[in-house]
């Protein structure tokens, strides 16, 4: 982490906390801890309420604003990446079952037809079912 103490030009100091040769660290404060129990929450993985997060503690003094456009950067460019593979994979596979049931056909095989049970209501699986039974499909 990096020292983050304002200069007198108005910017964060970019030194390491520590090591930082114009700014000595002051003492941490420590609160005792909690003896209620807080329920643990998710941490938050949309970029926007991420961006939010970082912002709020800029604005709160929390954060040098100079890391905060940092991560911000990197926060960008990681979400434009976009889902990881596995993702991908299964959402390819997600647009095939829906073609060949809008062209008609039911699920061809287990693997389908435990995709289709994940995406489809009891309905549509239900019909895919009287598909195979009047013996339309493949």
């Amino acid at each position: 982490m990096f020292c983050n103490i304002t200069s007198p030009s108005g910017n964060a100091c970019v030194h390491l906390s520590g090591s930082c040769p114009l700014h000595t660290p002051e003492p941490a404060v420590t609160e005792p801890p909690s003896t209620d129990a807080e329920p643990e929450t998710a941490e938050p993985r949309d970029p926007r309420v991420i961006g939010r997060i970082v912002v709020e503690r800029v604005l709160d003094e929390n954060a040098s604003p100079i890391q905060a456009a940092r991560f911000l950067r990197t926060l960008r460019s990681l979400d434009a990446m976009g889902d990881l593979p596995e993702d991908q994979e299964r959402v390819l596979k997600e647009i095939e079952l829906r073609g060949v049931v809008m062209n008609g056909f039911p699920p061809r095989n287990e693997e389908e037809w435990a995709l289709a049970r994940e995406v489809f209501d009891d309905e549509a699986i239900a019909e895919f079912e009287r598909w195979i039974a009047t013996g339309h499909g493949w």
